[in-house]
């Protein structure tokens, strides 16, 4: 029978072979299935000369920084149908964590406190000092490009002629609640991080929401990337989850585009005095985020909600 010239468009395939083989195809024969009707009349196969093979991209090639390069054998397929490649170690090293879509691990974030300051201009370093002073290493290392960026610099301006200068400018009987709470990874965050006393809403559209719209897309690639793991075999470095407590119409939306596979968000009414009886009093928020934690991290990952010591 003449041969047939045909391309075949396959993730990975094995080289070219030219001796026949028998029509009957197994699940995992991909070259069989690939190429429907290429039968003669006494049902077998004909010979076909492969003359050109075109190697479809994988997804591991597709986050790859390398370029893609035929390989010259065909991954193993395992019950499922998936491929024991993609989760070796070799893969992984290769491509930033192909499970993590090129997300670099928290740890691995090169960074220096020093040479960013010497970055800075005179005047980003005066205003950025509270900043440079106050926040932790790791959340430098993610927001460093953002609080230089043109909105924050000029929200920053507008806080210096409010006198927000640095840490010891807050209203002298303000009380943060409570330290226990960070100290166990819980982050507090307001749409707006500074009002003006009396004044409800007047730092409003100045910069902060842009900037804690940022501050929880950083939460959501990196929640709980340090935090103990139930899995032996998931590494740490990259955000594995953390329960999001949404209290009130401005925080819901903030949430909404998150993904609610990967975190808990719980959702209910603002506990201020106005509206914690229209939904926040008996949301059960407290347990069920120990819930979930415990079962995501085990018992190193609850918080204890009752450690309530307020710092003056």
């Amino acid at each position: 029978m003449e041969t047939e010239r045909r391309v075949v468009y396959l993730e990975d395939i094995e080289a070219p072979k030219t001796k026949t083989k028998d029509a009957k195809s197994t699940p995992n024969d991909a070259s069989s299935n690939a190429s429907p009707g290429a039968k003669g009349k006494g049902g077998t196969q004909a010979k076909t000369g492969v003359t050109a093979v075109k190697r479809q991209r994988t997804l591991v090639d597709m986050f790859s920084s390398a370029p893609a390069e035929p390989s010259a054998k065909k991954p193993k397929l395992g019950k499922t149908g998936s491929s024991n490649s993609l989760t070796s170690s070799s893969t992984v090293s290769r491509t930033g964590s192909a499970a993590n879509f090129g997300l670099q691990a928290l740890n691995s974030i090169p960074f220096s406190l020093s040479a960013y300051q010497e970055s800075l201009t005179e005047d980003q370093r005066r205003l950025l000092k509270l900043e440079l002073e106050s926040m932790g290493k790791s959340w430098l290392k993610l927001l460093k490009d953002e609080i230089k960026k043109s909105y924050f610099i000029s929200l920053k301006e507008f806080l210096w002629g409010e006198g927000v200068q640095g840490a010891d400018d807050s209203a002298k009987n303000i009380k943060v609640y409570p330290a226990p709470w960070a100290e166990n990874g819980v982050l507090m965050l307001n749409t707006c991080l500074t009002v003006r006393a009396g004044d409800a809403g007047s730092h409003s559209s100045k910069g902060w929401e842009q900037f804690t719209d940022k501050v929880v897309d950083v939460v959501d690639r990196y929640g709980g990337a340090n935090l103990p793991t139930l899995d032996s075999s998931a590494k740490t470095g990259h955000g594995r989850g953390v329960v999001f407590l949404a209290w009130g119409a401005w925080a819901a939306k903030r949430v909404a585009k998150l993904d609610k596979t990967k975190h808990l968000i719980l959702m209910s009414a603002h506990p201020s005095p106005f509206s914690a009886h229209k939904g926040f009093l008996g949301n059960g928020h407290f347990k069920k985020a120990n819930d979930w934690l415990e079962g995501r991290y085990g018992p190193d990952g609850r918080v204890d909600w009752c450690r309530l010591d307020p710092v003056i």
